[in-house]
C-alpha cells in the first residue's frame, strides 16, 4: 500500500481525491484541511466514485496527523499559504513525490527557498498545469514544427488573466521548446481587480510574452468580448485552433475530436505514473520555476507602480 496525501480538500483538492480513486495503485489517503466544510465536501465527492482497488482514506484538519513517510504528496490550497505548508509537510514528514498546484507562491523568495528545501530533503516535485496530459496537445504537439516560432493567442471574457496566465504559459512552452521569455504589460489596463478567489488580485488587458528563439504568446482577458475564445496557433505556415470547451481543434481548418479531460479524470492516471515509473509529464518544479518567476516580478512591478507602493509580493493564485 502507498501512503499518499491531498493538502486543501477544497474544490479543486476534492477532485484530485476523486481521480485518486480511480488509480490503479492500491493507497492509503490522507486528506488535510483545516475547514471542516472543505473536509465533508470532500468526503461526499470521494463517495460519488467506486474505488478500482483498495483505498483507505482519512480526514485530518492537521499535518502532524500525517505519517511520517508518505510516497506522494498533492498540495492543492491556494498560493498565500503554500510555501509554509510544504516547509511544514517537509519538516514533519519524509515525502518521495510532491505534486504542487499554480500559482505557486505570492513571493519571489519563496521560489528558491523552497527549491533548496526540495533538495536538501530529495524530494522529487511537479507542478499541476495539466494540459501536457491533454489528448489535443499531444495531438498539437506532433504536427508542431520546432525549428519555427509557435506563435499563440488567447482572447476571451473576463477569464482570470492572473490566475490562468501560467496554464497558457506552459503549454505554450510545452509546444515551442523549453526557454527564456521576456513578459510585456504595456497594454494590461491600470486597475486591480479583485479575483473570485476571495483575497486575491485579477488583471484585464493584453499580456504579451516572446522567447528567446522568437516565439509569442499574447493573451487578452476584457469585461466586455464577444470575438472568438479559441485558442489559435500558428506555427510553419499552419494555423490550428483550440476550442477546449467544445472538445474540438482544427488544423488548417480540418475539424478534429478529442477529450477535455477534468482533473478528477486525470489525476488517478498521474498518481499511477509517478507511484510505478517516478516520472510523469508535468513540468518539473525547476522549469515551472522558469515560468512563473519573471511573470509574477512582471506583474508585482506592475502593480507597484500604479500603486505607488513597494511590495515584494502579489496575491495570485
Amino acid at each position: 500500500m502507498k501512503n499518499i496525501s491531498i493538502i486543501g480538500a477544497g474544490q479543486l483538492g476534492s477532485r484530485h481525491l476523486q481521480g485518486l480513486m480511480t488509480a490503479q495503485t492500491e493507497m492509503n489517503i490522507w486528506v488535510v484541511d483545516q475547514s471542516l466544510d472543505s473536509l465533508n465536501t470532500a468526503k461526499e465527492r470521494c463517495e460519488q466514485v467506486s474505488p478500482i482497488t483498495v483505498k483507505n482514506v482519512n480526514y485530518s484538519k492537521s499535518i502532524e496527523e500525517l505519517p511520517t513517510c508518505l510516497d506522494l504528496v498533492i498540495v492543492a490550497t491556494g498560493s498565500k499559504p503554500r510555501a509554509s505548508i510544504v516547509k511544514a509537510l517537509l519538516e514533519h514528514s519524509t515525502v518521495k513525490y510532491l505534486v504542487l498546484e499554480k500559482f505557486l507562491f505570492m513571493r519571489l523568495s519563496d521560489f528558491d527557498e523552497i527549491a533548496n528545501l526540495l533538495s536538501e530533503k530529495n524530494v522529487k516535485c511537479w507542478v499541476n498545469c495539466p494540459r501536457r496530459m491533454w489528448p489535443a496537445y499531444e495531438e498539437i504537439k506532433k504536427v508542431v514544427n520546432p525549428d519555427e516560432p509557435v506563435v499563440m493567442i488567447n482572447n476571451g471574457k473576463n477569464w482570470g488573466l492572473c490566475c490562468n496566465s501560467v496554464h497558457r504559459i506552459d503549454i505554450w512552452m510545452y509546444l515551442a521548446g523549453d526557454c527564456d521569455f521576456t513578459v510585456d504589460l504595456d497594454q494590461v489596463e491600470p486597475q486591480i481587480i479583485e479575483s473570485k478567489r476571495s483575497g486575491y488580485v485579477e488583471l484585464l488587458g493584453t499580456e504579451r510574452f516572446v522567447s528567446c528563439n522568437g516565439d509569442k504568446l499574447e493573451l487578452g482577458s476584457f469585461v466586455d468580448y464577444e470575438g472568438s475564445t479559441g485558442r489559435i496557433i500558428r506555427n510553419a505556415g499552419n494555423e490550428i485552433v483550440v476550442e477546449e470547451e467544445n472538445n474540438l481543434w482544427y488544423f488548417n481548418g480540418e475539424r478534429h475530436e478529442v477529450t477535455t479531460p477534468f482533473q478528477s479524470g486525470l489525476t488517478g492516471i498521474l498518481a499511477d505514473k509517478i507511484l510505478t515509473t517516478g516520472d510523469c509529464r508535468l513540468s518539473p518544479y525547476s522549469v515551472s520555476v522558469k515560468y512563473h518567476k519573471p511573470y509574477l516580478k512582471a506583474v508585482i512591478d506592475f502593480v507597484n507602480r500604479i500603486q505607488g507602493t513597494m511590495n515584494d509580493s502579489c496575491p495570485i493564485t
